[in-house]
């Protein structure tokens, strides 16, 4: 016969915060052996320790988020989700997402705290936390503080670049901030704030007593268009770039898919600066003579294919440099292609042409006896089939010149990569999402050699030829052929 449940029992909790525990079934309420029911609600921040029950637990997330770890990762169960522990497992369960979490556990046989077996209770197991170095946390919360600082001064330096203010201060003498302001036609008040930024950063210099400020020279040397190649200043600006898809990008961490390219509105044209600095300086200088009697086939007149061109750059600069050669550039982006063409005009290059093409379906056999890809390939949706397409397209004894960024596909070789976490933080925010926006493979941008090998094999090329440029920490140069 039924019986109703008029109440729970609260029951004491385990975990650094309160949580509430409202057994309605179970040893405690009900004297049930085989079975307990319980409604919890956990605070934000609330941890407990790790445990290897001898019962299964089925847990339904009523509210909020609650994190599940065991010996092989991490589930975050959201609101409306269920997670099924099995006995013996090793699990830890908390709750550190803003609101905490309001779940029921349903545990086969009922919850006992003489089954449940605690770490802290059975002398720890493989995932008990470590004990705290206070030295190390003190030294990772400054290295924390260092980091919102220098994330602060990459904001401003893309400041400073867009608006002029490093070439304007490049060419004054020790200045005010108004004097700085009408130099460059910008606010004071603005140039003043900024310049505050600027000295507790240690990049501009300040003569407090006269009230002046000068960039050295020195910092000028990286800050400012006229340092051409060496202008770190215009790399800044991926973070306020990437900082804008902030919100997509967790929601792609929550519920999977990618943010698509239509979301990033100045990309392409941080892209076309970044590239025409990295590559487009010493394009025809240095990267096309890594591929032996190349620069005399271009003079000499040949086919060219840039595939992803973007706005064109690259492929505009090779076709300036060699009339004689017919050129083209393919981008599935409509705003890259028309961004090429205008440059191509501006330029006076009659050589090269530029269309919206899907590279997945090129159809062109044999077509080129050069293609080209400036750090392209990683991005694709898919990408095994852009490079399959490429050894269609190419010629017999045509080559494949491939720039991708330099860098292991493993990440614990990448440790010692001067910017690998610039790198990762650029392929997570934009190369790998948009890839996967199109249901892509998702490389990313840190794919590394080893994968690139792999795929370029398996694309049908027989000759790879990896080369660096001592310049260059960012990018390696694949020479590819068909053999």
């Amino acid at each position: 016969m039924p019986y109703l449940i008029t109440e729970p029992t609260v029951i004491e909790a385990a975990g650094n915060k309160p949580k509430r525990i409202e057994e309605y079934a179970g040893g405690v309420n009900s004297e049930h052996e085989g079975v307990s029911v319980a409604r919890m609600v956990s605070p934000e921040g609330w941890q407990e320790p790790g445990q290897r029950p001898e019962f299964e637990e089925i847990t339904l997330v009523l509210k909020g988020t609650l994190r599940v770890e065991h010996v092989g990762g991490v589930l975050v169960v959201a609101a409306g989700q269920a997670v099924v522990t099995q006995p013996g497992e090793w699990v830890r369960y908390s709750s550190p997402e803003p609101g905490g979490a309001e779940y029921v556990a349903v545990c086969l046989p009922a919850f006992s705290p003489d089954t449940v077996h605690r770490d802290e209770n059975d002398g720890g197991v493989e995932m008990t936390a470590p004990k705290m170095d206070l030295a190390k946390a003190d030294a990772f919360a400054d290295k924390l503080v260092g980091i919102i600082n220098d994330g602060s001064l990459a904001l401003m330096t893309s400041v400073g670049h867009r608006t002029g203010l490093f070439d304007t201060m490049a060419s004054l003498a020790p200045s005010t901030s108004k004097e700085i302001a009408e130099a460059a036609n910008l606010n004071e008040r603005y140039v003043r704030e900024w310049l505050g930024a600027m000295v507790t950063g240690r990049i501009v210099d300040h003569d407090a007593e006269n009230g002046t400020y000068i960039l050295p020279p020195e910092h000028a040397a990286s800050l400012t268009r006229a340092a051409k190649a060496d202008n770190i200043a215009v790399f800044t600006q991926y973070i306020s770039v990437l900082g804008g898809v902030e919100d997509a990008i967790v929601d792609s961490f929550r519920n999977g898919g990618g943010v698509p390219y239509s979301e990033y509105p100045r990309f392409h044209e941080v892209m076309a600066e970044d590239s025409g600095l990295s590559s487009g300086a010493a394009l025809v200088e240095s990267i096309l003579p890594l591929v032996p009697g190349l620069v005399e086939r271009l003079e000499a007149g040949i086919d060219v294919l840039d595939v992803g061109c973007g706005s064109g750059h690259a492929i505009n600069l090779i076709a300036q440099a060699f009339p004689k050669s017919r050129c083209v550039g393919y981008d599935f982006s409509e705003e890259a292609i028309v961004a090429a063409r205008a440059e191509a005009e501006r330029m006076g290059v009659m050589n090269a042409r530029f269309a919206v093409r899907d590279v997945t379906v090129l159809n062109e056999a044999a077509g080129y006896d050069l293609i080209t890809a400036f750090d392209a390939i990683h991005d694709q949706a898919k990408p095994r089939s852009v490079l399959k397409c490429i050894a269609e397209a190419l010629r017999p004894d045509g080559t494949f010149l491939m720039q991708d960024i330099a860098g292991s596909s493993h990440v614990h070789k990448n440790l010692e990569h001067p910017i690998a976490p610039f790198l990762y933080t650029i392929s997570c925010m934009h190369c790998m999402t948009v890839s996967l926006a199109l249901d892509g493979e998702g490389l990313g941008a840190m794919w590394g050699e080893e994968k690139a090998h792999e795929l370029l094999t398996e694309a049908g090329f027989t000759g790879v030829e990896v080369k660096r440029l001592s310049f260059d920490i960012q990018n390696a140069y694949y020479v590819i052929t068909k053999g």
